[in-house]
Order: structure tokens, then sequence, then C-alpha cells
């Protein structure tokens, strides 16, 4: 039937339904010819009609048009987060690659925007090829609830449903959904728990901090009263015979940590004395004639004023004669307040700074817990499971220290009632003079301390202002429905 140099050969204008027997015989250029292969029979088809053939050429009859990557949930007015794929199948799931008729898009939101609807359609070209992906800012749905979007070419029809959630809930699937992301990530996991466990330890240590940085400048006095206090109790240093009491010239309250210096001719210092928590300050006995010199951060010595109504034997730097070991030593120290403004203001700064932390001080640690419990729940690892356990710590110690914890709080006031913000307010216990706690009025003149039940005084200090210092406040333990203890301030400008 014919001859050819290739490896294949087409047969064109064969009889349909016909019976045909096929040999291959090859020769090379000499002439030579090879014997006959075996007989292959080939019968031919029905012949085909000419819609057959345009189906053919089209890639079959369009059965379904398939839409995919449909977004399950998408916020109100929020584009679809990625492209929307069509595809034009028929009854055997092939592609139609030769479809070219016009589809749209409608939905059951009428507050939609769709970029193909009825009115402006889109028409698949031959360049698509029975496939074509619309961008997902071509589909907003602006009303909330499940919405459905359906495809149709007027012939066949296709529907999805969408889950459009409303601001808030779609802001609530996207976080979840970043968060999920982010914790997929073991790197991460570990960030975020060594920088939770950071915040959560600072958290925690801040009150100390606040009040080791309210009270730094007496560090140094402190510690020296310490050592004397050790050395004493060692042996090693004799027992000091009290001479009197530093205190506050204004509220007559005691000064602990005051540096008292002997000082002699030449100003040359003999002997140095810390004062205690009652204001209690010593010396060994020494003959000759002394001054003292005080110092104490805050307050100004020598005070202003000769004599006090809170103690007797006022010393303001005369000259002391000491002739005997049992002569009679009495001189009561008073000091003048001295606070600066800016000290003043930093304090007030760091202490409402204090004050938030204590107010999300519960929530990080649980927070952390949750935390915790969610890495664990994934995979056994040891540091979990210490972060869990600190943190479960933390929080029975901070509901152990508030249980059985009363409310002391007022307000402070100047002799006109009017409001005065900003001022440092301390909290002492009576029975050691042993400061407690400190806080800062707000602008409306508000403070508050949680303390345990016991005798307790305040003392307030504003520039500007005389030093307050209350009377003694009984707190007792009450019960959630009675009112707190109320404590007002009354404070006095310097004339």
């Amino acid at each position: 039937m014919g001859t050819t140099n290739k490896l294949s050969r087409d047969f064109s204008q064969l009889t349909p339904q016909t019976a045909y027997r096929f040999y291959l015989r090859s020769f090379d250029a000499a002439g030579n010819y090879s014997p006959n292969s075996e007989i292959l029979t080939i019968t031919t088809l029905e012949p085909r009609t000419a819609e057959e053939l345009a189906i053919e050429r089209q890639g079959g009859v369009a059965a379904f048009l398939v839409m995919s990557n449909v977004p399950e949930n998408v916020g109100v007015g929020q584009s679809f987060p990625g492209k929307l794929k069509v595809t034009v199948a028929d009854a055997g799931g092939k592609v139609v690659r030769g479809y070219r008729k016009a589809v749209f898009f409608s939905s059951s939101d009428g507050l939609a925007r769709l970029a193909f609807s009825e009115a402006h359609p889109y028409t698949f070209t031959l360049q698509d090829g029975g496939v074509h992906e619309f961008k997902g800012e071509d589909f907003v749905l602006n009303s909330s609830g499940k919405q459905s979007v359906s495809l149709s070419d007027y012939a066949l029809q296709s529907t999805a449903t969408v889950k459009v959630a409303s601001g808030a809930a779609a802001a609530l699937k996207r976080s979840s959904t970043y968060i999920q992301g982010v914790l997929s990530n073991p790197t991460n996991v570990s960030k975020i728990n060594l920088t939770l466990a950071g915040l959560i330890a600072g958290v925690m240590v801040m009150p100390v901090l606040v009040n080791a940085f309210v009270n730094l400048s007496n560090f140094f006095p402190q510690l020296i009263y310490g050592l004397s206090h050790f050395f004493q109790i060692l042996g090693l240093s004799r027992r000091r015979k009290t001479w009197g009491v530093v205190f506050n010239s204004q509220t007559g309250q005691p000064i602990p940590l005051a540096m008292v210096k002997l000082i002699e001719k030449h100003n040359r210092v003999k002997e140095l004395a810390i004062s205690d928590r009652e204001g209690k300050y010593g010396f060994s006995f020494h003959q000759g004639t002394f001054r003292l010199r005080v110092s104490r951060a805050d307050f100004h010595f020598p005070a202003e004023i000769h004599s006090s109504s809170y103690y007797e034997r006022v010393y303001t730097g005369s000259e002391i004669k000491i002739a005997e070991p049992k002569q009679s030593i009495s001189f009561n120290i008073p000091l003048e307040p001295h606070a600066t403004a800016g000290r003043i203001h930093l304090w007030g700064w760091l202490i409402h700074l204090n004050r938030f932390v204590q107010k999300i001080r519960l929530p990080l640690l649980i927070l952390g817990v949750i935390f915790a419990l969610a890495m664990t729940s994934t995979g056994f690892q040891p540091t979990y499971l210490l972060f869990l356990i600190f943190c479960l710590l933390a929080i029975f110690l901070i509901l152990w220290q508030a249980r059985g914890q009363t409310l002391a709080a007022g307000q402070v006031l100047d002799v006109y009632d009017r409001k005065v913000s900003g001022a440092i307010i301390r909290i002492y216990h009576q029975k050691d003079n042993r400061l407690f706690n400190t806080d800062v009025s707000l602008k409306d003149g508000r403070f508050g301390f949680k303390v345990p039940p016991g005798i307790y005084y305040l003392v307030a200090t504003k520039p500007k202002y005389v030093d307050f210092k209350s009377h003694l406040i009984y707190l007792e333990k009450k019960k959630k429905k009675e009112a707190i203890s109320e404590v007002n301030i009354k404070l006095k400008k310097v004339s």
C-alpha cells in the first residue's frame, strides 16, 4: 500500500467497517529485500457523524462547571484570599478544551460585589483551554452568615457555600490562623517561651525593684547598720548607749537609717552611728567636746525649728561636752524634709508603673499556663513543664498573699478640700516602724493599699507641702460586702 523510509506510516481513505491485512518488507540501497513479516489484520470503525467530529475537536461535551479554591470562611467586606479556579469538564471528567461560552457569577448576598456578573460575563477563549483562574479581589461578600456563590452559563450551573464572618469574628479567625502558623515553627515557639518567661519573671520582681530603687539612697546606711548589728551579735563590738531619736520635724515620725556622725575638733569623725527602725541612735563613751552631724536622703540638717511638740531636748547643732561615762546624754535630732520635685516625680512614675504591673501579672500568668499546657499537649518537653510549674506556683503565691488582706484607701486633699495628686504615701507598721508599701495619689487624690490586718500609720510627702503623719489605723479582716477602711489625708502648704 505504500513505501516509507520512516518508522511510522499513516493510512487514510480506508473504507469503514472493512478488514485490511498488513505485512512489512524492508530493502536496502542495493535492492536486497527481506522476507515478509507476519500478517496483521485490522478492521476499520463505523463512520463518524459531523457532530462527533466537532466534539472531538472541542475535547468533549461540557457537562460540569467545576469551581475550586473557594474559601470556606471569609470576612465581611474582604476579598477571597486566593484565586478561584473554574474548570469545564465533560461527563467523563475530562477537560473540554474547546469550550467557548460566556459564564457569570451570582450570590445569595444581595450586597456582594462580583466582577463578572450576569451583566458583565466572562467568555472562555482558546488560550483558556477549558480552565480559567479568576482573581480573589473579583469576589467580595458584604453580608455575614452562610452565603452561596454560583457559576452559570445558562445551561450548566455550579454552587459553593462560603461562611462570611462579621468584623470581630473575621479578625479572630485571621488571628487564629496566624497563631497556628507561628506555633507550627519550633523556633518561634522557643522564642515565645523565652519571651513569656522573661516577661513573667520581670513582672514578679517588679515590686521589689521599684521599692529598691525608691530606697536606693538608703543602701549604704542600711549596709553599715546591718554590719554593725552583726558585729554586736558576734561580740566583736560593744553595744552603744542610746543618745536619742532622729525624727521628722514636721510629723514627729522616727527616721530610720539616718547617718549620725560624732565630730570632734578639726572636723574629724570620732564615731559613726545609723539610726534604727525606731529612729534611735547612740555612741560609745568618749570624753571631750563634740558636735553631731546628721545626713539622710530627702532630709536637711539642721532643721529650722529649735523646739518640738514631739520630743524634748532637741539638738540643733550646738557643742556637746562629755566628762564621765555615767553622764546623762539625751539629744533628739529633728530633720527637715527636703525631697526634690524631680525625685518625687520619678518615684510617682515608678509607682504608677508598679501599679500597672500588679494589675497585669495574674492575667499574664494565666496566659503562661495556657501556653505551657498547649505546648505540653503537643509533645512532652521538660522546658514547658517547668514553665507550667513556675506559672502555677506564682499564681498560688499571689492568691495566698491576697488571702486575708484588707484594703486601706483614701484621698489626699489640701486644707481647702482640693484634690492633691502626685503625693507619695507610705504605710508603716506601728510596731517596728517598718515600711510596708508605697503609693502615689492619682488625679482625683485617691490612693490605696492592700495589707494584712494590723496596726499601721500613713506618711504623705509632696514638695511645697508639710509632711503628714496619720493617726494609728487599726485594720481588721473584712468581708467582701463590707466597706474598705477609708483614711483621708490633709496636706498643708509650706508658708
